[in-house]
């Protein structure tokens, strides 16, 4: 993604990924009984400033480099609002598929869908989570628990034998990240021929953020791989990470759930740890379905460019304090985005 610009177009425009609400109704079908096939989710000619094959701007002779990591069963493009703004503010944005987990159609129009180990492993995790939250409803759905329960919900929660296994897919995505992580470099270098010769600035690091699943994923690769420098988790869960120092700074922008299912975090990580809890909004929120849905109840409240403006924000914020070394305030955000 080139500063200024987006890389790629609207991640469901209806004439490039005609395929896309045929597999999200193969992926309902199979994740639970089919509940709302059929129905059309999602606006599939949203509008966004991106574009393909765009030049790399000369405002400046190098740019730091980010990475967005999509959710289950979502695309690359998931987190195309975001990664539009972040690009406007002088980030290259880099985001990629990952194989299992992920739902998308390559340039040369093959498609990639969830495998079905990935798929059975995910009900698994997923029918064993809610059996655990159920007798915690509605409060750690609803309220931020006390620093105390939040901590010893998020260790059961995590270390259930179902959570630990479906932890693995992490791991690969992880690999996935650092493989292109490896390629970078190499385009910089010019070991690999590329628009990006010289132009990446990563002596400085590399920034990780993502949605749900993906969220998850950066976690591990913030934690494992030095060249990055911190991460944002936008309302993941974080498995594989418990009991684990991060050694990085580290910020959740999230629902009070996802903040009392990884409130461990708290306990374990030695640098800075931030925990944005953001009210009225939905896990969807979080990514550009916030825009997209097109069933008002899949949504939180919250007016959606409010929304799109806390996550911006937030996650500017971080990387211009911890990757460009900038004078910011993070805390001070809350008395000027969040009600």
């Amino acid at each position: 993604m080139c500063p200024g610009r987006l890389f790629l177009k609207w991640y469901l425009r209806g004439d490039e990924f005609p395929e896309f609400h045929s597999l999200r109704d193969e992926l309902l079908v199979n994740i639970g009984g089919g509940g709302g096939a059929g129905e059309k989710l999602f606006d599939s000619n949203v509008k966004t400033w991106s574009y393909e094959d765009v030049a790399l701007s000369e405002k400046e002779d190098q740019y730091p480099v980010l990475f967005y990591s999509h959710g289950a069963g979502a695309y690359p493009q998931q987190g195309t609002l975001y990664c539009q703004d972040l690009a406007s503010s002088g980030y290259i944005v880099v985001s990629i598929g990952h194989a299992e987990s992920g739902m998308y159609k390559l340039k040369d129009g093959r498609i990639a869908r969830m495998s079905e180990r990935f798929i059975d492993d995910l009900n698994k995790y997923g029918q064993e989570f809610a059996t655990l939250i159920t007798p915690l409803m509605p409060q750690i759905v609803a309220e931020k628990l006390e620093k105390e329960k939040a901590i010893e919900i998020s260790h059961t929660l995590t270390s259930a034998p179902a959570a630990v296994n479906f932890s693995k897919y992490v791991v690969l995505q992880s690999e996935d990240v650092r493989h292109i992580a490896d390629h970078l470099y190499k385009m910089n270098s010019g070991d690999m021929e590329s628009i990006f010769k010289g132009r990446l600035h990563l002596k400085i690091g590399m920034g990780m953020f993502r949605h749900s699943f993906g969220g998850t994923t950066a976690t591990i690769v913030t934690r494992d791989d030095d060249r990055f420098v911190g991460g944002v988790n936008l309302d993941g869960n974080m498995l594989g990470a418990l009991d684990s120092d991060l050694k990085k700074p580290f910020m959740q922008l999230s629902t009070a759930l996802a903040y009392n299912t990884n409130a461990f975090l708290l306990e374990t990580n030695s640098q800075e740890t931030y925990f944005v809890i953001i009210d009225n909004v939905t896990h969807g929120d979080f990514s550009d379905a916030l825009f997209a849905f097109t069933n008002e109840a899949s949504r939180g409240t919250r007016d959606a460019m409010e929304q799109r403006n806390i996550i911006t924000s937030y996650t500017k914020a971080f990387f211009d304090k911890y990757m460009l070394k900038k004078e910011t305030e993070i805390e001070a955000l809350v008395l000027t985005v969040l009600k």
